[in-house]
Order: structure tokens, then sequence, then C-alpha cells
């Protein structure tokens, strides 16, 4: 993906506007080449616009180079071997490492994986809305009959369900807040720092 801060790119965080990024492509792998940018997604479904919370355009904003252009990736992978200046799409393997990384570094280990991270926004987002929107926001289709299949426009913006990532966050936030309290309190027959 590519960002831009003012149209034009595939993460659209324009100032005034909604805050969007385009699904159009997938990253595959191709022996001898890498992970190369197909430019297609997986299904027609997949084809989506997604309206971002305020956690995930602070993250990007935040993780952006000064000078980025449109050209540049979100997620780039180490330097081309050459002049240095080309960026390449970070390969699916490489995210996963550096999230295995993270995870091991705050005693997770094992405990969370992409695929879990998508299926627990995805049934974040049915309880709180609807089922249909999950799967929309997800790329999925929904089977909706004849009438769906062939007469009613599939919408290209998903569902606007960034309130509700915003909330999924701020849940977990406020549990690990609650977690640093608990684990400051004594338990019965531990004396405090201060009675020691």
């Amino acid at each position: 993906m590519r960002l831009s801060r003012s149209g034009g790119g595939e993460v659209d965080l324009s100032p005034g506007g909604k805050l969007t990024v385009t699904i159009e492509a997938t990253m595959t792998g191709i022996k001898g080449q890498g992970s190369v940018r197909q430019e297609f997604p997986k299904s027609e479904a997949g084809e989506r616009v997604i309206v971002l919370p305020p956690f995930a355009v602070e993250s990007l904003l935040s993780i952006r180079p000064a000078g980025a252009t449109t050209e540049m990736p979100v997620f780039p992978s180490r330097r081309y071997r050459d002049d240095g200046t080309v960026l390449r799409c970070q390969a699916p393997s490489n995210c996963r490492r550096q999230l295995r990384s993270a995870l091991e570094a705050a005693k997770m280990k094992g405990e969370v994986h992409p695929h879990l991270l998508r299926s627990t926004v995805a049934t974040f987002v049915a309880r709180n809305r609807s089922t249909s929107e999950a799967a929309a926001l997800l790329g999925h289709k929904i089977d909706t009959g004849v009438t769906g299949r062939h007469y009613i426009e599939r919408l290209r913006l998903a569902p606007d369900v960034s309130a509700v990532l915003q909330e999924m966050v701020e849940i977990g936030r406020e549990e690990a807040r609650k977690s640093v309290r608990l684990e400051a309190v004594p338990t019965a027959g531990q004396q405090t720092p201060a009675a020691a």
C-alpha cells in the first residue's frame, strides 16, 4: 500500500476528508522474485475502501518518514542492494516475524497471530454492528440471494466501522490499565515495600 496525505494513494490521510485505505491489490510470493504486488485482490469482494479509526491514523502517521511520497510503500522492506533508494513492500512473512518479536518482548509468545487479530476484529464488529458489515470489512462475499447477486450494485465503500474499531482499542487499553493496577496491589500475606 502506498500512502498519501493529499489524495492519490491507497492510504488517504488527507486533512478534512474521510481517512481511508483502499484495498485493490494483494502481495504474493513468486519464486526467484520474492514478494510482489498482484494488481487485484483475492476476490471481487476483496476490493473495498475502509474508513480508518483514529488509532490506525495515528499509527500510520507515526511510522511515515519525513518526505515520504505516494510511491513509497507503507510497510517497506529493506532497501535494495544497489543504490539503496528504491523500496519494496515488506513480505507478509516478515510482518509475521516482526509480530512474533514484539509479542516475545511483551511476554505474549504464541498468544496472538494475524488470523486471531482478524477474527477478533470480525467478531467485535459483528457483535456491535452486524455480520454483513463484518464480512464487508474483511472483504468476504455476503450471500444475499439472487437479488443481491444480480440486481443490487455492490458498494465499494465498506461500512464506516471506525468508531467500533476505536472502541475495541479503548477497551484493550482500559484492560491493560486495570491489569497494571491489579499487579500493584499486594495480595494477602504480602507486605508493601514501605511496610517491609
